[in-house]
Parts: C-alpha cells; structure tokens; sequence
C-alpha cells in the first residue's frame, strides 16, 4: 500500500479507537450506576433517609398517686427537656462543647453518653430534664451553632405536697449511668423511681413510651411528623393513706418538738427529729407515716448538683432516712406489754399479786426506778399503769430471757414487718442468748448471757432496737387480741381508664398464741395509763373515747438525751386506730409524744383540738400542772 493510501485510512483507525474508548466508558458508568441503585440502592437510600428522619422518643406520663380520698400526692406536669444528635457534622464536638457550656455540664459526660448511644446513632440522647425557659432561650438564639441539640416538652413528676408526703412517695431521678447496666430497657436521660412507693412500685408507674417519626431540618430540629406511637400513661395507685391525718401527724410532731426544745423550764435543743406510723390494727393498712426531718421530692427531679446532694446526704438530722421503716431505737418502757404477757403466759405473774416498790431493785444488783421515791404497792396494773421499772425487773427476771425473746417474736419484733409499698426496712434487733452469741463471735466472754442483761431487757433496754412501723404493727396486734397483720400502703391500682387491675386484700401473718384472758389484762392495764394516776393522763385527761396506751422513755449510752416514745389504740374497747409515736431525744414519752397522738386521735375521731389550738396542754411546763406523785410522768 502506497503512503498516499495509508494517510487516507488513518481517520478510520482514529474513530474506531475513539468508539471503543466511549463504549468502555459508558459500560464503566452504567456499571457504577447499577451498583449505586441495584446492588447498594437500599444502603444509600436509608443513608438519605436517615439524614432526614428522626425517631424521636416520647416518654409516658407517670402513674398517679392518689390517697383514700382520691387526692393526689404524685402528679404530673409539662416541662423542657434538652436532647442531642449526632448530625454527622465536623463541628460536633465543639456542638458539643456549647452545648455543655449553655447546660452547665461536663462536656466529656456528654461524649460519654454519645459514644455509648454509636449503635443507635439516629436517636436523641437526653442531656437534662426540666430546664428553665431561660436555658431554651440562650439555646434557641444560638441555634444556627447547635446543629442536633433539641428542646422538647415532656411529661414531670410533681408532688404537690412536698415534704409532706415524701417518705411515703420518695422520688424519681434520671437513671444514674452506674443504673443504665443494672436497668435493662432504659435509656440514658429517663427516668426512674429511686426511693419510697416510686421505686417499690417502679414497673406500675412507669408506662410504656412511645415515638415519632419526624422530618427535621439541618439543624435537627423537626418540621413535620410522619406518624407515630403513642405512648401509654402509667398505671394509677390509690392508696390506704388519709392525707388529713398524715398533715395532722406531721404538724402535730413538728410542734411538739418545737415546744419541747423551747420549753422555759426545761429546754431540750436536741428534740428535732421523730416518726409516726398509724394503722387501722383490723387490716394493716398504713394511715399516716412520718418520718421528719422530711425533704422536698420535688428538687430531686430535675436532678441536684454534686454540692447539693453531697449536703443531702451530710446532714446530721439525716433528712433522707426514713425513721419510721429504717431507724433502729431501744423502746424503753413501750416494751413493758411483752415482759408482762411473757409472765403471764408463764405463769409467774397473777393478776392480784402485788410487790413493794421502793425505788430500787435489789436482786442481782442494785438497779433503780425512774421515779426515785418508788411506786409503793404495786401490782400487774399499776406497774404498767405508772410504768413501775422495779415491778418490771422482777417479771423479767422470773420469766427469764427465753420468754422474753419468744414473746418478741411472736410480734414481729427483731424482724421485718413484710411492708412492701416502700422499699427496703430495717430487721432492728431483738436479744436473746442465741443473738448474743451469733453478735459477739470471736470473743466468748461477750458471748455469755448475764442475769443483769435480763433485766435490762425486761424494761426494753439493753440490745433491743426496732423500727417505729415494728412497735406500731406490735401495738396494733396488741388492740386486736393477737392477729399480726402485714401492713401495706397500696391499696388499688388501675389502669389509666379507671379500671381496677389489682386490690390488695388484708394479710394476716401471723396469729399469736397468747391467752385471750392475758390478752384483755394487759389491754386493761393500758387504759389506765391515759387515765387519773397514769403516765399519759396529762395528754388525755378527760378523753370522750377511751384510748389503750402505753409511754416510753429509752434511755441511751453517754451523755445523749432519751428518746421519748408513745404508742397507743383506740377506741379501747373497740380498735380502730393503732399508732406509735417516736421524738429522738425527747427525753420523756409523757410529755414529748403522748400529745402528738392526742393531735391524731382528735383528727381521726373528728374531735376539736382543746383550747388554745394544737397541742395546748405542753405549752405549759410540767411542773406547773400537777405534781409528779400526783400524776407521774416518764
């Protein structure tokens, strides 16, 4: 082929090579294309919409709580809550940094929380619950910076009446990062009950939540919701509590200890905590429960600061400490029904049989009265009656510790009561030879039981130490003739619609094997003490319902000041309220406790309170009423 040939077919040569290089390239392309649609189409349209969509949580309204009454003392409200993204922005850790700076926050705690969320990256985290209006303005204005930080309005615990009914509600809290391993199922920012019926009764009250899916912008703020699911309130409780007699209580224990600390007699600074626990003694049901100092549930909610709560927790009144479930107290003379129903049932105590009182015991070694005169003539009644310590001596001594310690027993003391409406109580203590043994291991000679220990013990001293719901569920089998009721505070629960899904019905758990003559003796002998000559009648001199009751005054190691004690049943003859009233350092029962059960007693049998208001009769120093002979006091 000449040269002039070949030139004339290079063109040909040029676009058959150009062709090929085209259709390569469209086949690589359309390669790509149907990877990009075909093989990972659904990938990269979940991508899409995932940077679009959100599944934005909506927390279920909390369970109400209401009384017998049916008023409420745990509601709800609406609040704001701040919550974050991930947004997939370079800029998210400094998102982060502003945001902490606005909240008041460790930044670190939030990256925490978000690397701990990386398996649900679309999901908001809860950075803080219920913030003021002030905080959502600083972050509104700052919204072009905080791209994935959002403000939601949420459903809020509320207790309307605070301090009030705290030891019985507790409080909720946003679960701890310490509970996000032991709670399966909750999330970082949700909350969870941490005290009282909120914990106890945590699954009923919870609710189910629900979600939203939602279209947001940039920012991560939502613009249109595409459909969701609705979340379901808590279930309510209705509880066997009587709110007006819990205020009455709670006023009438206040009042009590400010009088006694400002007595102008004899002032006592140290009387400033104290519980109450009353029962109808025919079921078990809880009517009022104190326990003071009490605190405001409503400041847990929206969390404290590590300062706030670290004074909480250091004060020395112990203000989150439930007195009447958790505080262990000798009962002093309150005891004195179990040493005589151990005599009794042993047959070593008669009825008539009487012993000189001289103020003091001589039998194993000298111990004295409280009264430093002595009683005189004293038999079974009068011993309780006037809280005779010398009379008391002997019945132990004779029915030994043994007895004493079955008879405790019998009652429930030195054991958990069953409650189960408010969290954990206190076992308390209850001396017997076994326990002493058990306590001091390791060093026999602490090990062995001594005589004097007895009589200790006989007048409810020494290593006794119960709970102030103990000495109540005691003295309200003492009122019914011996049935030990569990006592319990839930008394209905129902689902949001009102229907009833549960009833708690009156647990006996135990019936006492004392004999019903013993049983009425011992009742009998109560009733003296609020009557002429007993150590209570200051508190119920003339009284239009016959009250069954008994002082106490537990006397403590060192220089402390006795705690003063009071339990009782009314009416007398017929039972429908059993109570025990507790003043740590009261110094005396008569005067300290007795009329704050009075305040009670007036409240739930609808009597005005004397003249002169709440608690009239202790404004004036005793030694200015009657004489110690005349009516003693202890």
């Amino acid at each position: 082929m000449s040269l002039e040939e070949r030139r004339e077919d290079l063109p040909v040569h040029r676009l058959k090579f150009l062709f090929l290089f085209f259709a390569l390239l469209v086949l690589i392309l359309a390669g790509k294309l149907a990877t990009v649609q075909i093989v990972k189409g659904a990938e990269y349209r979940l991508q899409s919409e995932e940077k679009r969509l959100r599944i934005r949580p909506v927390s279920a309204p909390r369970g109400l709580i209401f009384d017998r009454h049916g008023q409420q003392i745990a509601a709800n409200r609406t609040g704001f809550t701040i919550s974050l993204v991930d947004m997939g922005s370079k800029n998210f850790k400094e998102v982060i940094r502003r945001t902490a700076e606005i909240l008041e926050q460790d930044p670190d705690q939030i990256m925490d929380l978000v690397n701990r969320q990386r398996y649900r990256l679309f999901e908001s985290i809860k950075l803080k619950s219920d913030v003021d209006l002030a905080t959502v303005s600083r972050i509104e204005e700052r919204r072009s910076e905080l791209p994935g930080v959002i403000v939601d309005v949420e459903p809020y615990r509320y207790y309307p009446f605070g301090a009030l009914t705290a030891p019985l509600t507790g409080f909720v809290g946003e679960i701890s990062l310490e509970e996000l391993g032991r709670f399966p199922g909750y999330k970082a920012g949700e909350v969870l009950g941490k005290d009282g019926l909120e914990r106890a009764h945590e699954e009923l009250l919870r609710g189910r939540s629900g979600g939203e899916t939602v279209v947001v912008d940039a920012t991560g703020r939502p613009v249109e919701v595409l459909g969701s699911d609705e979340p379901t309130p808590g279930h309510n409780i209705d509880l066997t509590l009587d709110l007006g007699l819990q205020k009455v209580a709670r006023d009438a224990l206040l009042e009590s200890m400010r009088r006694v600390r400002e007595d102008p007699v004899n002032p006592i600074p140290e009387a400033r905590a104290g519980a109450v626990v009353a029962l109808d003694p025919n079921t078990g049901a809880i009517l009022a429960l104190v326990s003071e100092p009490s605190y405001d549930p409503n400041v847990m909610i929206s969390g404290l600061t590590a300062t706030e709560w670290n004074k909480l927790q250091s004060d020395p009144l112990k203000p989150l400490l439930n007195r009447a479930l958790r505080g262990e107290y000798p009962p002093g003379s309150t005891f004195k029904m179990i040493t005589l129903l151990a005599a009794l049932e042993k047959k070593v105590v008669g009825f008539a049989e009487t012993l000189v009182c001289t103020g003091v015991y001589w039998r194993i070694m000298p111990k004295k009265d409280w009264l430093p005169e002595g009683h005189g003539v004293v038999d079974p009644l009068k011993a309780v009656q006037q809280s005779c310590n010398i009379a008391f001596y002997e019945y132990g001594y004779r029915a030994g510790i043994d007895a004493l310690s079955e008879m405790s027993a019998l009652f429930g003391l030195g054991e958990p009561t069953g409650v189960r409406d408010m969290g954990a109580e206190k076992r308390g203590t209850r001396p017997s030879r076994q326990w002493k043994r058990n306590y001091f291991t390791g060093n026999p000679e602490m090990q062995v039981w001594y005589p004097a220990e007895t009589l200790d013990a006989a007048i409810g001293q020494g290593f006794h130490a119960y709970t102030p719901l103990q000495m109540a569920v005691y003295t309200a089998a003492l009122a019914n003739g011996g049935i030990r009721y569990r006592p319990y505070l839930l008394d209905r629960v129902r689902t949001p619609g009102g229907a009833v899904v549960r009833e708690t019905k009156p647990e006996v758990i135990a019936e006492i094997p004392v004999s019903a003559k013993n049983f009425e003796f011992t009742r009998k002998a109560m009733e003296l003490v609020t009557g002429p000559g007993g150590t209570a009648w200051r508190a119920f001199q003339d009284y239009p319902v016959p009250v069954a009751g008994k002082t106490g005054t537990a006397q403590l190691s060192g220089d402390k000041l006795p705690h003063a004690w009071f339990v009782a049943f009314a009416p007398a003859e017929n039972p429908r309220i059993a109570l025990a009233v507790l003043v740590e350092h009261g110094n005396s029962g008569a005067r300290a406790a007795a009329p704050v059960a009075r305040a009670i007693l007036d409240q739930f049998f609808g009597f005005p309170p004397p003249d002169g208001g709440l608690l009239a009769s202790p404004g004036t120093p005793v030694e200015a009423q009657e004489s110690p002979s005349e009516v003693p006091e202890e």
